[in-house]
């Protein structure tokens, strides 16, 4: 006779069972893991292998989006247009806490900027950031593949003076200007003979005050302050040539004004130091956009 053992069994009965069950397999996992472990890196040898092989790879030279904690500085300059941008994280394992302060140096007279989609660049800058490298590392002078998940964000109080309506005298109005992103990226193939690629996509959510309108014949501005509200997809890649060298580029969209800006990034790396230039056109939109370059140079604190 055959004996089914669903009809035998009393429900409580087959519960126990996969109880046991479930606890046999978490036993099993459990007692497996820390074999498994046992080949990755650890300690002093992962610190090294995620500054010789990681940090190479993903390194900003413009701090955009940094993926390293620094400490790190860059001058960036299109035209007379010049923002200074420092960051510097607190690293814990494979975390970092970082902190990012920009500044304008100086700002052209035409108060929108193809380089910035983001459109803080005008103003002095305050962001925080976290950063999360998820690898699995055995041996120190390869690494295959590594995850990035970065939180980013930044935002500044500004003044905006303009004409009073009625009596047409000078008023003020602070507002808060702010920016949050998130990244997703990947590095892959990465090794001490080829350093392999970085390919990330980020999300960036815009709200910075703009003023439209014209100007009185005092010099102000007609109307005050407006939000003006932007989600930026950016899709990019980052790829050194050696220890020196370093080419990434980059595709950010603005989903709510359909704006497209395509750029690339060429440095070369002096002891701490690096120089570079950008190129890049936006598309044309309200008469503003075209072709534009910058140039920067910037200092590294990372070792290497």
């Amino acid at each position: 006779m055959r004996l089914n053992l669903n009809k035998a069994c009393p429900a409580y009965i087959r519960l126990i069972w996969s109880v046991k069950a479930a606890i046999l397999l978490a036993v099993v996992l459990l007692s497996a893991a820390p074999v498994l472990a046992q080949d990755e890196l650890t300690g002093s040898a992962r610190d090294a292998a995620r500054a010789a092989i990681i940090y190479p790879v993903v390194f900003d030279p413009l701090l955009t989006m940094p993926l390293t904690p620094g400490p790190q500085g860059v001058i960036d300059v299109h035209g007379s247009d010049v923002a200074a941008t420092y960051h510097v994280a607190i690293r814990n394992g494979d975390d970092s806490y970082g902190i990012i302060a920009s500044a304008p140096l100086s700002s052209s007279a035409d108060p929108s900027t193809s380089v910035d989609p983001r459109g803080l660049r005008r103003h002095a800058s305050l962001g925080f950031h976290l950063t999360n490298i998820i690898w699995h590392p055995k041996a120190a002078d390869a690494v295959p593949w590594a995850l990035f998940i970065t939180a980013d964000y930044r935002f500044n109080r500004a003044e905006y003076e303009f004409a009073d309506p009625v009596t047409l005298q000078r008023k003020t109005d602070t507002r808060l200007n702010d920016t949050a992103s998130m990244l997703f990226g990947a590095q892959l193939f990465s090794s001490a003979k080829h350093p392999g690629y970085f390919v990330g996509f980020s999300y960036t959510y815009s709200a910075v005050f703009d003023q439209f309108g014209g100007i009185t014949a005092s010099g102000l501005p007609v109307d005050g302050p407006t939000k003006v509200r932007g989600n930026l997809l950016r899709l990019e890649m980052r790829h050194p040539f050696g220890r020196r060298f370093g080419f990434n580029k980059a595709v950010t969209y603005e989903k709510n004004s359909g704006v497209m800006t395509v750029e690339a990034t060429t440095y070369a790396r002096v002891g701490r130091g690096n120089v570079g230039a950008r190129l890049g056109r936006e598309s044309v939109h309200d008469g503003q956009g075209g072709f534009f370059a910058t140039a920067f140079v910037g200092w590294e604190g990372w070792g290497r």
